[in-house]
């Protein structure tokens, strides 16, 4: 999954934190933890944060899904 999300979201600079949280929020809801881990490779030092950041808004389990398929990828949380 290069690009996608991950390019728009590295863009954060020029957008709104609130047009950011709605994009990476629609990633978490609508990917697969591993999915959504994949797509961090491009700044995983920016975009792991991030994506956690949105996974717990969503749920608990979400969260915890995606910390193991980070882990997994090799993306420390």
């Amino acid at each position: 999954m290069r690009g996608g999300f991950a390019d728009w979201t590295l863009q954060w600079e020029a957008a709104s934190r609130r047009e950011v949280r709605a994009l990476l929020d629609a990633n978490v809801r609508m990917r697969t933890p591993e999915e959504s881990a994949r797509g961090v490779d491009p700044d995983p030092g920016t975009l792991v944060p991030l994506l956690l950041e949105a996974a717990r808004g969503v749920s608990d389990e979400r969260y915890r899904d995606l910390v193991h398929a980070l882990r997994i990828a090799g993306h420390a949380t």
